[in-house]
């Protein structure tokens, strides 16, 4: 804020008539031209100053006395109105001479400016500078007086004070934003500095946690490779879980070293669909019984009536979250055990899911509850180290509930246990329609490849793996799951193989020398080969999974392998295999299956739907026989909602896989996907006759 302007002037002289002399000189009519004054102060003419020059008007007190005069300045800037400059006499008995005066008013107010008036008849220029010291604010004026002079002294020193006053009102403002940002860099570092110190302490957990699992899987690697235990004894089994448990751990180290690295980047994604949270929480809990049994620890579910049975979210981000906090109760729970509860809620009028997670074990401090959701940070770096762990877990939760438009806390006591509470969206918006189809499901893959298998032979996969180990491991467990199995080394021998051989499915590696798995695929769906083609990927991105997707694979396994899932898309291809015969018929995949009463109305509008599809089959010949691709997706994308609705998965499905090679202008895709469609139509019966399935 800038100071005001201030011409106010104390004349402080025992001589009356001095005091006329500087009221005629400094107020010789209502006010000065300050343009005028100005002329006198630079030596200019009158006339060279601005016309429209704003006039100068000094306000000027008396005292007669020293002591009149610093009671006088006392009083004025109590009431917050300073004076900008002081006329001093030198002699003025019978009080202060000028020099004595000069001190009491400084005293009062440092920022005064003084002139002395004086004939130097009683002080030497060196005396008055000895006493009163070499300062800006003081000049002397000699006796007699120039009238010119002493208003260029008034208008300049009033001047001289004003800026002055705003300089330090500058400077001030000038402190206090250095002190401010001082403060603010002080905070910021040591904001850095607790940062490397919870990281510096996280690098020291990540090595712990890497090595100390690491020592195991090596020491009992070497026992049993040196002969520490007798192949197939107890022992030997004894020694193989420990290893699979450390690698299991390991591999749960490096899932949620992923996770962050995804969150900090911003590109966690949401897919919402239709879901089930209680048989997700029965799935989380039957997944983590053994470790509770292993403890002692029950595990329970409480889902009343009342607590919502589908919502639309993310099942593998729900999955995700409740296996991250149940994981966490157990492992800091040593007696008791666990409870999930379910309820229906509402925020702000929306309706939600809350989910708590209630466990009995050590709890946490009051204090460090406002931490344990930072990166890299675990409620007590003491205690906590006997669990392991990285400290990532209940960040990377909740960034999960975030991310299905929720939240999620915590209530807890040391020793008395804690209560985790997630608050969930139970409509995420679906996701957009412009995004490839990802199920994250093998057995999907399984089940369209399964219309290739004959019911009287085992199913034939072809498996493309340029690591030899990998590709005995999994050649292995496909063949122990009922398949019988051929192996490719890249993908130039894997199209080669393919082309020649009849496989009900491939399992393609995408990172290989000579060709990758993304250019194979891309040849083999150019080629019009329109059987499944499973990815098998070390990759954890969702970009990955979109870029598998585009090459024109169905779905997608990642690396290291799940061998429980292996298995179940093996035996889900030959379930299937035989319960579907070879040739598409009315009674198999062009059957709906609608959840709906066999009434006659309904059933008419199914009929009708599905005589349309041979006009629509018309429609996206001519497209595709034109090249134009948006028109496919759009019918496509037309066919996509309306099998889903009406009950035709088969329809559905082809859609699918239409859109994407459209989307890509793919056109032995397109064709292969066009030529499915055509079989399915010609397994209409003439009569149309439609199959209303109740569930």
């Amino acid at each position: 804020m800038q100071p005001r302007e201030n011409r106010r002037i104390l004349i402080v002289d025992d001589n009356s008539d001095i005091h006329a002399d500087f009221r005629r000189i400094l107020c010789p009519a209502p006010c000065v031209d300050l343009a005028a004054v100005e002329a006198e102060l630079f030596g200019q003419p009158a006339s060279a100053a601005p016309p429209a020059a704003l006039p100068v008007r000094f306000e000027l007190a008396s005292a007669y006395q020293g002591q009149e005069a610093e009671e006088q300045l006392r009083r004025e800037m109590d009431q917050g109105r300073p004076f900008a400059l002081a006329l001093v006499d030198m002699r003025m008995p019978p009080g202060w001479d000028g020099l004595t005066t000069i001190r009491k008013l400084w005293a009062v107010d440092p920022r005064l400016e003084v002139v002395i008036c004086t004939a130097y008849s009683d002080y030497s220029w060196e005396e008055i500078i000895a006493t009163l010291g070499h300062g800006d604010q003081l000049l002397i004026l000699k006796k007699p007086f120039d009238p010119i002079e002493v208003r260029q002294l008034a208008l300049t020193l009033t001047t001289k004070w004003r800026l002055s006053r705003a300089a330090a009102a500058s400077r001030q403002q000038l402190e206090e934003a250095v002190e401010r940002r001082t403060i603010e860099l002080r905070a910021a570092k040591e904001a850095a500095v607790r940062a490397a110190e919870s990281k510096g302490q996280f690098l020291a957990n990540m090595s712990h946690e890497i090595r100390t699992p690491l020592t195991t899987i090596l020491g009992f690697t070497r026992l049993l490779i040196d002969g520490g235990a007798t192949v197939g004894s107890d022992e030997s089994r004894r020694y193989l879980q420990i290893i699979r448990t450390s690698a299991e751990h390991q591999l749960g180290l490096v899932n949620d070293i992923l996770d962050l690295a995804k969150i900090e980047a911003g590109r966690m994604s949401v897919h919402s669909v239709d879901c089930w949270p209680r048989r997700i929480v029965e799935e989380v809990l039957a997944a983590l019984e053994h470790r509770a049994a292993e403890k002692g620890l029950k595990l329970e579910m409480a889902w009343p009536d009342a607590a919502p049975e589908v919502i639309r979210s993310d099942p593998a981000r729900l999955r995700q979250l409740l296996l991250n906090l149940v994981g966490n109760a157990v492992k800091f729970t040593e007696s008791g055990g666990v409870r999930v509860t379910g309820q229906a809620a509402q925020i702000d009028g929306r309706p939600m899911l809350k989910l708590e997670v209630i466990d009995t074990g050590i709890g946490i401090a009051e204090e460090k509850l406002n931490t344990v959701f930072d990166p890299f940070v675990q409620a007590d770096n003491s205690p906590s180290r006997a669990y392991g762990g990285t400290g990532l877990g209940l960040t990377i939760s909740r960034k999960v509930a975030a991310a299905l438009g929720g939240s999620l806390n915590v209530s807890s006591s040391l020793g008395k246990g804690s209560i985790f509470t997630a608050l969930l969206d139970v409509s995420l918006p679906e996701p957009d329609e412009s995004a490839p189809v990802v199920s994250g499901d093998p057995q999907r893959a399984a089940s369209a490849a399964a219309t290739h298998v004959p019911s009287n032979r085992r199913c034939r996969l072809l498996l493309v793996e340029d690591n030899t180990h990998n590709r005995e491991l999994i050649s292995i467990w496909l063949r122990r799951a009922g398949a019988t199995v051929e192996a490719a080394e890249n993908g130039k021998v894997a199209v080669e193989k393919a082309l020649d051989n009849h496989f009900d499915a491939i399992l393609m590696d995408m990172q290989m020398p000579v060709m990758d798995g993304y250019a194979a695929t891309r040849l083999l769906r150019d080629r019009g080969y329109d059987r499944p083609i499973v990815a098998l990927t070390a990759h954890a991105l969702d970009e990955e999974r979109e870029r598998c997707f585009a090459a024109g694979c169905n779905d997608l396994l990642h690396k290291p392998i799940d061998f429980d899932r292996l298995e179940a898309f093996v035996k889900q291809l030959e379930v299937s295999g035989k319960e579907a015969p070879p040739q598409p018929s009315s009674s198999d995949w062009n059957a709906p299956e609608i959840a709906a009463d066999n009434d006659l109305e309904f059933r008419a509008v199914v009929e009708d739907y599905a005589a349309s599809l041979a006009g629509t089959l018309a429609e996206v010949r001519r497209a595709a026989a034109q090249r134009d691709w948006p028109r496919v997706c759009e019918i496509a994308h037309s066919l996509k909602g309306s099998g889903g609705t009406l009950g035709f998965p088969a329809v559905t499905e082809i859609a699918i896989q239409l859109e994407s090679a459209a989307r890509r202008a793919a056109d032995a895709q397109v064709a292969a996907a066009i030529r499915r469609f055509e079989d399915l139509i010609a397994g209409l019966p003439a009569d149309r006759q439609v199959a209303v399935v109740r569930r």
